[in-house]
C-alpha cells in the first residue's frame, strides 16, 4: 500500500522501489531485455521489451507474474488508461496500436502510422505520437476509430497533456537536433505556440502550475509557469531520458550517471539516489 517511485534500468534490466522516505522497497532483477514497464491500476507492473513475445503483470504484492500478453516482436510502449481501465500497445513492427482489457484478453488492434510510440489519453481519446512519421492520431476510445491525424514534427518524442493542451517534444531528425516544445490546442489540434529549449527536449511532467521539461540532448531541466515562462533552469543529471512527479517533487532519471534526482517545485535538488545501469523510465504510485 506503499506510496512508491520505480525506477526501470534498460541496461542492468531491473526495476528498483523506493518509498516516499528515498528508501529501497524493493529491487527485481530480470534475465530477459525489458525496455520498459508501467503501472496497471495501482497493483499490477506490466514489464516489456522490444525483443520479447511477451508482456508480463506482475503483482505488486508478491513480485510474481500473475499473466502475460501475447505480442508480436516490436513492442515500443505501454499505457494504462486509467478512464476506461484498458492497457495500449505500440508496436513499430506492426505499426499499431492495440487494446488490451485488464485480463489480457484482445480488444482492439489500429493500423496508425509509422513508429508509434508516446502516447497520452483523456476521458474520450487517446493521443498517439508516430515516431517516424509528421503525424500524430488522435483515436476515439469508444469507436476505437481514428478522427484526426494532426500534423506534428517528425521525430516527436514525449506527450502530456496541461488543461486545453497538448505539450509535444522531440529529438529532431538526422543532424538537426529539435529545440523546441510545440504546444497544440487539445480540441483542435492548431499549434498555438512553440517554446524554445536546449537540444532535444523529450521529457515533460507538471505540478500544480509548474512545467518541467528535461532535454537530453545536454541534461538541462527547464521549469515553466502557465504562461509559459521560465522560472528556472538547472542541468540535472547526465543523459536524462524521464521525468515524473512524486509526492510533490519532480524526480529525473540520468541515464549515463545511473541515478535518480529529486527535485522540489523551486528547482532544489533535495536527493540524489544511486540506481542500476541505466534508468530509463520512471514509474510512481502516489497516496
Amino acid at each position: 500500500d506503499e506510496p512508491f517511485v520505480a525506477s526501470v534500468n534498460i541496461i542492468d534490466q531491473s526495476i528498483q522501489f523506493f518509498s516516499n522516505e528515498k528508501e529501497q522497497l524493493a529491487h527485481w532483477q530480470f534475465d530477459q531485455p525489458i525496455t520498459g514497464a508501467i503501472l496497471v491500476a495501482d497493483e499490477v507492473v506490466a514489464v516489456y521489451g522490444h525483443q520479447l513475445k511477451k508482456i508480463y503483470m506482475i503483482e505488486l504484492t508478491t513480485g510474481e507474474v500473475i499473466n502475460s500478453l501475447d505480442v508480436p516482436i516490436g513492442t515500443t510502449n505501454m499505457y494504462f488508461d486509467s478512464y476506461n481501465e484498458n492497457i495500449y500497445v505500440t508496436n513499430n513492427k506492426t505499426n499499431e496500436l492495440s487494446i488490451y482489457s485488464q485480463d489480457g484478453q484482445i480488444v482492439q488492434s489500429i493500423r496508425v502510422k509509422n513508429y508509434p510510440m508516446s502516447m497520452v489519453a483523456n476521458e474520450n481519446y487517446i493521443y498517439v505520437i508516430n515516431y517516424k512519421d509528421t503525424f500524430l492520431s488522435v483515436i476515439n476510445k469508444n469507436t476505437y476509430e481514428i478522427e484526426h491525424e494532426w500534423q506534428i514534427p517528425k521525430s516527436s518524442h514525449g506527450i502530456d497533456i496541461f488543461e486545453d493542451e497538448l505539450w509535444i517534444g522531440g529529438h529532431g531528425e538526422g543532424i538537426k537536433a529539435n529545440r523546441f516544445v510545440s504546444i497544440y490546442n487539445l480540441h483542435t489540434g492548431q499549434l498555438q505556440s512553440t517554446i524554445e529549449l536546449p537540444i532535444m527536449p523529450i521529457g515533460v511532467a507538471h505540478l500544480q502550475s509548474t512545467y518541467a521539461v528535461v532535454s537530453h540532448g545536454n541534461s538541462m531541466v527547464h521549469a515553466l509557469n502557465e504562461d509559459h515562462q521560465i522560472i528556472w533552469e538547472k542541468q540535472i543529471g547526465a543523459n536524462p531520458f524521464a521525468i515524473t512527479t512524486f509526492e510533490q517533487e519532480f524526480v529525473i532519471a540520468g541515464y549515463d550517471d545511473h541515478s535518480l534526482y529529486f527535485v522540489s517545485q523551486d528547482g532544489t535538488i533535495t536527493q540524489t539516489i544511486d540506481v542500476g545501469k541505466g534508468p530509463f523510465q520512471l514509474i510512481a504510485r502516489e497516496r
